[in-house]
């Protein structure tokens, strides 16, 4: 055979790639997910003084998504729809923000009922807990249980004070802080039985869940001191820092912390950093971490494929 035929035919046989098949070959070789970074991170924040609830980027900025009159919020929490709630003192309501409309979720209805600290569980229940149906010191608070009917009944009792803070683990027991004994912390496992876990933590208001998911912060305020409190109930100093209130970590293992003056952040490392002023008596706040859009390394191939189909009919 002439040898021009035959380096024809060896180039027609030559594989040829092109660099939608080089990263088909790349993305089978990993066969990992790919994804897009999600948008950073944000916070959403009560000022209790203003009566408004802000959008804070970690830039300062901030954004007001509701103004609520002659209010007191208080803590914040969000659901699963990424809808906003917020406890109100003085209302005595829980406050939905969801889609730029603000709305009542649920209405307390005694004089005695002051809702102060939210959390929700994954089944979409609301745990609400403040001053709840108790008109003396003598006499046990009570935490809330709303669910997402809107139907409001009795959980747990514990506590005789104020109780400005609560958090939920991932085992579902709840965490309140309490202004009585000294100021406290009490642990409501999944039986609903209370147990006083600290106490003589001073001023107790905010409460958030560590990254380990069992150590237990506290801020205290008048003492400007966050607690680290172990499962055990021992109390050691997590940070000091100016009046805090409101505690949330983000994924990272950093602490924001709502404060009397706005809004700082304590790393992972222990560095703390100013995020946003301007905002006064910060009672609620929650890390907003947008989902990143994902996608498998198969489902891209197939998409290429597809693309590379389309492509030669339109040659063709």
């Amino acid at each position: 055979m002439p040898r021009l035929l035959q380096g024809q035919a060896f180039r027609s046989a030559r594989p040829r790639f092109g660099f939608q098949q080089i990263l088909i070959l790349l993305l089978l070789s990993t066969m990992g997910a790919v994804q897009q970074m999600p948008s950073p991170e944000y916070l959403i924040v009560s000022d209790m003084s203003a009566g408004k609830v802000y959008q804070v980027d970690l830039d300062g900025q901030k954004t007001v998504l509701a103004t609520l009159p002659g209010s007191q919020p208080h803590s914040i929490a969000t659901n699963a729809s990424g809808e906003i709630f917020v406890a109100d003192v003085v209302a005595d309501r829980i406050w939905r923000i969801s889609g730029g409309i603000t709305s009542t979720y649920y209405q307390f209805g005694s004089v005695f009922d002051n809702p102060e600290a939210i959390v929700f569980d994954p089944s979409g229940n609301l745990y609400v807990a403040g001053t709840i149906e108790s008109p003396s010191t003598t006499l046990p608070n009570r935490i809330y249980q709303v669910t997402p009917a809107q139907v409001g009944s009795v959980y747990a009792q514990a506590g005789n004070q104020e109780n400005p803070g609560l958090a939920r683990d991932a085992a579902g027991n709840l965490y309140m802080t309490d202004l009585g004994n000294g100021g406290a912390l009490w642990k409501i496992d999944i039986a609903q039985q209370a147990t006083l876990l600290a106490s003589d933590l001073g001023y107790a208001t905010g409460v958030t869940i560590a990254p380990d998911g069992v150590t237990v912060l506290v801020a205290a305020r008048l003492e400007n001191k966050i607690w680290s409190i172990a499962p055990g109930g021992a109390k050691s100093t997590f940070a000091t820092i100016s009046l805090p209130w409101s505690l949330a970590f983000d994924p990272a293992g950093d602490l924001y912390v709502g404060q009397d003056t706005g809004i700082s952040k304590i790393a992972s490392g222990g560095a703390q950093t100013v995020i946003a002023t301007g905002i006064n008596d910060v009672r609620g706040l929650v890390v907003i971490v947008p989902e990143p859009i994902g996608f498998t390394a198969i489902g891209l191939l197939m998409l290429l494929l597809r693309r590379g189909k389309h492509e030669k009919r339109g040659r063709d």
